[in-house]
């Protein structure tokens, strides 16, 4: 009786291990894509796409402020560089909608970031590069951070506006010059479940 007991007891973990899915992405050569065209103006330098999947396969749970569990679509985060085009300012990244693998994974936004791209380097001089970052959504998750409202658009997202450099210091006397773009116009998420393109 002693060894039946201890041979359960080795695979029952073993049972709970393999119900749990690969969450690697596996997107389908043919599967649907969204580009992602951007250029750059020469002082300012573009960072990493940062992209996220979500998925209603492979639940996440998480305590809310009640303490009480709640399940919610799962997430995959992954950053990608973009492809320069012929060498100038035109910069070009392809985006999986169907991000495939056991979890079925779907895009569910992205987010473009940019910076600037030199800074003084003076000897005593400490400086601060903050980038600003535009986030477009694809479904109906809640991205993973909020900047302003909804601007809900059909089909193709183009980002226009202007932007400009601001140089912020600090009442404290240690705290680095920061360098930083703002937008003319006020911040939002944009929205299109039915873009192919995203031009900025």
């Amino acid at each position: 009786m002693k060894i039946l007991i201890k041979n359960i007891m080795f695979i029952f973990p073993f049972l709970l291990l393999g119900c749990e899915k690969d969450e690697l992405l596996n997107p389908p050569s043919d599967g649907e894509i969204v580009s992602v065209i951007a250029k750059m103006p020469v002082d300012s330098k573009i960072l990493p796409l940062e992209i996220m999947y979500r998925s209603t396969t492979c639940l996440k749970s998480r305590k809310n402020s009640n303490g009480d569990v709640v399940t919610e679509p799962g997430y995959h985060f992954v950053k990608k560089e973009f492809n320069r085009a012929s060498g100038d300012s035109i910069l070009n990244l392809e985006v999986s909608r169907d991000g495939g693998g056991q979890c079925n994974w779907k895009l569910s936004n992205i987010t473009l970031g940019f910076n600037l791209k030199d800074l003084p380097s003076g000897k005593d001089e400490k400086n601060e590069n903050i980038p600003i970052k535009e986030i477009i959504v694809f479904d109906d998750n809640s991205p993973q951070r909020l900047s302003g409202s909804y601007e809900v658009i059909n089909g193709n997202v183009k980002l226009e506006g202007d932007y400009f450099p601001l140089i912020t210091k600090r009442r404290d006397s240690n705290s680095p010059l920061e360098y930083s773009i703002i937008k003319s116009s006020p911040d939002v998420i944009y929205k299109s479940t039915s873009a192919k393109e995203v031009i900025f």
